[in-house]
């Protein structure tokens, strides 16, 4: 489209310091902000309602839906919101973190000490909740989290535990929950939206809990290969999807630029008197109709003075800029929003550039007194530079709960960022690379030193500005080893994936072997669990190539063995575990750690090598018996029972796991005794005592809400109900154990 240039004329106006004070005006979008109304009124008469915004770069998404949600709270619901940053490295949850923060500190204020009576939660569902927002622990109502399987926690578990909290929060207050630019979430944050949309099931499904979800998102940033898309494949533009356990409707809205008559409208309410219809046209053409390229030009003309005051009246406490009727000419448009942001930044102060600059390269809202420290400038020096800013929208500035409450810190601190990512993008884009990796080094350095130790979002924060700094490896290592393994044990396999390979890239120095050992290990941990088995293996083969540890070497052998026993492959796991035993010095033997004996006992008798996993596990035992500790007691009872009841003495494999049971291990190993106990009893046809155990196993798995276990265990008692001529009981729920029935 042609754009006019028309000479310079001054736009007239009563006060040259409100346009951007007043920020966008929220008119020609009444009939969206119904459609969201509606959808809420859909919420409250008792469905859960998903709604996707989209719209490109600057057209309103986030004004839109801040409105809504200001109105919504109006109406007595909660409103909660938060949002994802393109960083290029993704923290696994931090949308969902920074969400359930903000929603914990509203109820707090609300509910007070009555929070925990009025959810009316079981401790599985607060130990989850606990993962993300410590005080959720402090309840009374659970002391920790429940303890991960496997190593890493049962994401089903977590996303169920999450899913019922948002689900008893609006039981008690309608919830509004927005989740802003998801284009840029992580795939674990993606993974919940998903299990709340097509699985999650609340507690008491009976009870009317109005909760709705918002997404904004930039379509051009999505392909067919986006998780996003997968997500939103069965949501229909302005219709309804029903049927589902968890979101009753799913819901699509576009957002278009404004239409030409819109922009006289938005005009009118920004500029009182502006009601000529070619200024209307002129800005609606040349700003392609985009409100944040409307505003931003307005503003520059503002702060070039092409606003010149008048004597027209404005609402008693309401000054206005007006424009002059039926003026001539008008000021020339910058061809993009990037450029007139460039125009508007080009008459700040030094200190103004800078701060801005800061915010730019930090990317996530900062602690104002960080941002200071960063800056090293005097709290006067701050708050001036603030007054300066603060008139022209660019930023904002508000106060937040402190995420470590303390008895010497605040309740709230302030926190400072950019007003648009595009904003963002364009400043850091026009820094020098000198300026940019200093002022990434000094945010690094204060990050580390600013937050608490284990503050996981901090640490990934510090990590990408150490890494974008060129900081040295000693740095940035085990920032990111730590976050890839925090990501591993939340199973965010794609995000714990990203980190190890930031990791190894930076994992160069000769010195650094044993921390490509651990990636490699770790990565063929992650392909095989994503059922990418060549993959994993070739990982482990790159770990071994990365130590001369025996211990190690023995350990990374017996993972590539069990690996490929789970896929069959038998000749290759024979020739791992022959591998992990090869040339092992006697004397060696004897300083292994107990439970790598049993891990190569145990396969070996998976393979059916029954001689050679005897002579292993009588290792074993020898050294549980000099350096084991109860845990490594506890796997080798296990496979020696397992060994006993493949040469059919099941007496002795009975004696061993009762001798389990008076051990004082973890919860977990207890329910897997009782599960083991339930298999033996049941394969020699004792019934009775095959159902106690399984359902004391049951029970266990229940309390650690490990679905699968839960679905795998509901089938053996089912069998064993069926065998026992209970028809009714087979097809219906399991009995509770009998505290009468022994081993």
């Amino acid at each position: 489209m042609t754009r006019q240039q028309p000479n310079v004329r001054t736009v007239s106006g009563q006060d040259e310091s409100t346009v951007m004070t007043r920020l966008s005006p929220f008119v020609a979008r009444e009939a969206e902000l119904a459609w969201l109304q509606a959808r809420w009124g859909q919420a409250l008469r008792g469905d859960s309602v998903l709604v996707a915004v989209e719209g490109d770069v600057g057209v309103g998404k986030a004004t839109l839906v801040d409105v809504f949600g200001a109105q919504t709270t109006t109406q007595g619901a909660l409103f909660v919101s938060s949002r994802s940053y393109d960083t290029g490295l993704h923290i696994p949850y931090q949308p969902l973190i920074e969400l359930l923060a903000s929603l914990w500190d509203q109820l707090t204020s609300i509910l007070g000490p009555d929070l925990p009576a009025d959810l009316n939660l079981p401790t599985t569902v607060w130990a989850e909740v606990g993962r993300f927002v410590p005080e959720a622990l402090l309840t009374g109502s659970v002391a920790t989290p429940a303890p991960a399987i496997e190593g890493r926690i049962d994401q089903n578990r977590l996303h169920s535990g999450l899913c019922n909290f948002l689900s008893a929060v609006a039981r008690v207050k309608p919830l509004v929950i927005a989740l802003y630019d998801v284009q840029w979430a992580d795939r674990s944050t993606l993974a919940f939206i998903h299990y709340l949309v097509h699985i999650g099931r609340p507690l008491n499904n009976s009870m009317r809990q109005p909760l709705m979800v918002v997404l904004t998102h930039r379509p051009d940033e999505i392909d067919d290969s986006h998780p996003l898309h997968h997500l939103l494949r069965g949501v229909r533009t302005n219709g309804r999807v029903s049927g589902w356990n968890g979101i009753q409707a799913v819901q699509r809205l576009r957002l278009a630029p404004l239409s030409q008559e819109a922009v006289g409208q938005w005009l009118m309410a920004l500029l009182p008197g502006a009601a000529d219809p070619a200024l209307a046209h002129y800005l609606w053409e040349g700003c392609e109709g985009n409100p944040l390229f409307l505003l931003h030009t307005l503003a520059d003309w503002q702060e070039r003075h092409l606003l010149a005051a008048s004597a027209q009246a404005s609402p008693p406490g309401q000054p206005m800029v007006a424009a002059a009727a039926n003026p001539s000419r008008w000021p020339a448009l910058a061809p993009n929003v990037r450029s007139v942001l460039q125009q508007r930044r080009a008459g700040l102060s030094s200190n103004g550039h800078q701060l801005l600059l800061v915010l730019a390269v930090s990317n996530w809202p900062l602690d104002l007194e960080l941002a200071r420290r960063v800056l090293d400038w005097s709290p006067q020096t701050l708050q001036t530079t603030l007054a300066e800013l603060a008139p022209t929208g660019l930023l904002w500035l508000r106060a937040e709960p402190r995420p470590e409450r303390t008895a010497s810190a605040p309740p709230e601190n302030r926190v400072i960022g950019l007003s648009h990512s595009l904003i963002r993008r364009t400043i850091y884009d026009d820094a020098r690379a000198d300026q940019a990796r200093r002022l990434h080094r000094l945010l690094a350095g204060q990050l580390n030193a600013w937050h608490e130790q284990g503050d996981v979002q901090a640490a990934v924060k510090a990590a990408m500005h150490a890494r974008l700094a060129g900081a040295s490896d000693d740095d940035i290592l085990p920032a990111l080893m730590a976050l890839a393994g925090w990501a591993f044990s939340l199973n965010a396999l794609d995000s714990a994936r990203e980190l190890y390979w930031g990791a190894l890239s930076q994992a160069t120095q000769p010195g650094d072997t044993t921390t490509q050992m651990l990636i490699h290990r770790a990565l063929g941990d992650i392909h095989e669990l994503n059922g990418d088995y060549r993959a994993g293996l070739e990982h482990y083969q790159a770990a071994l190539g990365c130590t001369g540890d025996v211990a190690e070497h023995i350990l990374i052998r017996c993972r590539m063995a069990q690996v490929s026993l789970q896929h069959d492959d038998r000749e290759n796991a024979a020739a791992h575990v022959q591998a992990a035993c090869d040339n092992l010095p006697a004397d060696l033997i004897t300083t292994l750690p107990a439970d790598l004996l049993t891990q190569q006992g145990e396969v070996m008798l998976r393979l059916g090598q029954l001689e050679k996993a005897q002579q292993k596990l009588l290792q074993a035992r020898s050294a549980v018996e000099t350096r084991g500790d109860v845990s490594s007691r506890i796997h080798l009872a296990h496979v020696l029972a397992d060994l006993s009841t493949q040469t059919g003495q099941d007496d002795a494999a009975l004696n061993l796991l009762q001798q389990v049971l008076n051990l004082p291990g973890s919860d977990l190993w207890q329910i897997r005794t009782h599960e083991r106990l339930g298999e033996i009893h049941q394969a020699a046809g004792r019934l009775a005592e095959a159902e106690h155990h399984s359902a004391l196993a049951l029970e266990g798995f229940q309390r650690l809400g490990a679905w699968k276990q839960q679905a795998q265990l509901l089938t053996v008692l089912s069998t064993i109900y069926e065998g026992q001529g209970d028809m009714s009981r087979a097809l219906g729920a399991p009995a509770r154990p009998s505290s009468s029935i022994g081993c």
